[in-house]
């Protein structure tokens, strides 16, 4: 009898041994998953901050852009009526391509059209 009491305490300080180490286990594993988790949160906060800042500038830049567009059309019809009216000149630039080193006029056209 005197066997027997030491090897039922070795069997239970065995099983709460292989109990405990079981359950810090699973608290470290819990532990890690955690972590990532709140790693995750923190990189898609980070990018819904930027994405919240892009989508507070794309309206500005809009706004921008269609100011300058507009400018830039009033701009156009502008210069088309002061060319109209005569107030400014017109200057084009034109050169032709097919343009021969003989200078006689042959009477034909080379069909070369003229480019700005």
């Amino acid at each position: 009898m005197n066997w027997k009491i030491p090897l039922v305490i070795a069997l239970l300080l065995t099983s709460i041994l292989g109990v405990t180490l079981y359950y810090r286990t699973l608290y470290y594993d819990a532990e890690k998953a955690r972590k990532i988790t709140v790693y995750d949160r923190e990189k898609q906060q980070v990018v819904f901050e930027q994405l919240s800042h892009q989508m507070q500038t794309i309206p500005a830049l809009d706004t921008q852009h269609t100011k300058a567009l507009e400018h830039d059309k009033k701009l156009i019809t502008q210069l088309e009526r002061d060319v109209a009216t005569s107030r400014r000149r017109l200057h084009v630039k034109a050169t032709c391509s097919n343009v021969s080193v003989n200078t006689t006029p042959s009477g034909l056209d080379d069909a070369a059209r003229a480019r700005l």
